[in-house]
């Protein structure tokens, strides 16, 4: 047997063996799972089916490249490369597949602003059964719009355009400002503020302990269990399905065996309701604006938020360094609290 031979059959091995790993692996971490959407059940194909064949497509041409170097005489430490070359993509390849959710469901987050007025903002969570993202659309948008130039370019055309029409109401604005990134075998990674102060801090992962009850809803056509827990301050209850077995929800709700679908905490100023799932392959990706964000920890953030918010005239006069007046009193509701109450 030539040393081309017995290095081409190396590669193909070495490409086809570890894409059944990488395949065995995920699929036992991120098992599929049957989501009903419009009525229909909708089978979640897992994407890591493909990677053996890519295994193989890339063992072909890297056996081509090291036929090709053999030829010219370039010696084994050239293939040796090669054939590091191609355990790295592959490894490259399986850490992208890790990181794609199987399910996007859309929350509707209702809370009070600090003046007492209802606010409704649209959720998203990305999620398998090992790592997910939850976040505001329209804040990921802003934050990828200004991590290049071109983008920051386009949102000052945005707002100078709004401005000369007289209708700012048009330009996006962070409206909720958050970012939830759960790994279930590490950490949670955090991103919230308000509109002058932007944190970012990373605790270890936490499911909180919940107590399931007898009480059944069927929220978008799923049957759905109640539970409740006591989590920061606040004392919560929840309402999940066993049909996706997925232990992930809103914010940083999880720990049941199921999607929750609905959480209210027991004051009622914060609550999750589920809008739509879908089945998808989108990958979980990092916030782009995560170089804005002032690394802190939990505690001092809150508090640091909450200071604003018992007076956010004399915050925004500290921020932009000008001393701003209103006429008549600014009246804010301090009975209203964050989602999480435990730093008073």
């Amino acid at each position: 047997m030539s040393w081309i031979m017995l290095v081409e059959m190396t590669c193909c091995f070495a490409a086809s063996h570890t894409s059944f790993i990488i395949r065995v692996a995920a699929t036992a971490q991120r098992p599929s799972v049957s989501i009903l959407d419009n009525a229909k059940k909708i089978e979640i194909i897992n994407p890591l089916i493909f990677i053996p064949l890519l295994g193989t497509i890339i063992g072909t041409i890297i056996g081509a490249r090291i036929h090709k170097n053999y030829k010219r005489r370039e010696g084994n430490s050239k293939m040796k490369n090669i054939l590091t070359l191609l355990l790295l993509c592959l490894a490259a390849v399986a850490a992208n597949a890790q990181n794609e959710a199987d399910i996007e469901v859309s929350y509707n987050y209702k809370h009070f602003h600090r003046r007492g007025s209802e606010q409704n903002h649209q959720m998203i969570l990305l999620a398998n059964s090992t790592s997910s993202k939850f976040y505001n659309p329209i804040t990921e948008y802003l934050d990828s719009l200004e991590s290049t130039p071109e983008g920051r370019d386009t949102y000052n055309q945005m707002k100078m355009a709004a401005f000369t029409s007289g209708n700012m109401k048009n330009v996006p604005k962070r409206s909720v400002p958050m970012y939830i990134f759960k790994n279930k075998d590490g950490n949670t990674d955090v991103f919230d503020g308000n509109i002058t102060s932007m944190f970012r801090y990373t605790e270890p992962y936490e499911a909180q302990t919940w107590e399931i009850r007898d009480s059944t809803k069927n929220i978008l056509g799923y049957e759905c269990l109640m539970a409740s827990s006591d989590y920061h301050g606040r004392h919560w209850t929840a309402w999940f399905t066993p049909e996706i077995p997925i232990q992930d929800g809103p914010w940083k709700l999880s720990g049941l065996p199921g999607l929750i679908l609905e959480a209210q905490e027991e004051s009622g100023q914060h609550q999750f309701t589920a809008t739509g799932i879908n089945a998808t392959a989108k990958p979980i990706t990092p916030n782009l604006g995560a170089d804005h964000y002032e690394k802190t920890d939990r505690i001092s953030m809150l508090k640091t938020l909450r200071k604003f918010e018992d007076n956010p005239v004399a915050g925004l006069s500290a921020s932009m360094g000008v001393s701003i007046k209103v006429r008549g009193e600014v009246k804010v509701d301090k009975t209203l609290d964050f989602l999480e109450t435990d730093y008073r």
